[in-house]
């Protein structure tokens, strides 16, 4: 598995050669181009290293040729680098499973329902099967489940983004 190299401490990401490299990915990715999916999704971690959306894409591409093995350090890649993203979560998740590394799999959804995302736990359960480990939620997680219910989104996020476990600026 290829990747990205390191930049040097004083070169800055360019975002937006990274951005247009993810365009061209994305569109041959969907178009099942994949060679010329692969090779774009590279470009755009050179260009910026942190991209998360292009790791995830390489790592799609690699469940795409049937390599769940070399997918999996990529999906953790792209929720190093954004963690709040259930989507990473829940692919990572998934390719566990494939795996067959069950304890791992309950670790995180067990993490999930900690945190409070249950949208995680539900869509990786659909995608996976597996039930996710009973979780006792804190009183201000059932309280921002239920603002969130009755259309206090704003206020349940910073409710949550309070719990997280990596900060108040991340969901996870």
């Amino acid at each position: 598995m290829m990747l990205a190299e390191p930049m040097s401490s004083t070169a800055l990401p360019d975002t937006q050669a990274a951005s247009a490299e993810l365009a061209k990915a994305n569109a041959a990715h969907e178009a099942g181009r994949l060679d010329e999916a692969q090779a774009a999704y590279l470009a755009a971690l050179q260009a910026n290293p942190y991209s998360p959306e292009a790791e995830h894409g390489l790592a799609w591409l690699a469940v795409q040729r049937g390599d769940w093995r070399s997918a999996l350090p990529r999906f953790k890649r792209a929720i190093t680098l954004r963690p709040w993203e259930p989507e990473f979560w829940i692919s990572q998740i998934e390719a566990l499973f494939q795996l067959g590394q069950d304890e791992a799999v309950h670790r995180m959804l067990h993490r999930a329902g900690q945190s409070g995302d249950v949208g995680i736990q539900t869509d990786a359960q659909h995608r996976t099967g597996v039930t996710p480990p009973a979780v006792q939620f804190p009183e201000e997680t059932h309280s921002s489940i239920v603002m969130a219910a009755v259309g206090h989104s704003s206020e349940a996020s910073r409710a949550l983004a309070s719990r997280s476990p990596v900060g108040s600026s991340t969901r996870m």
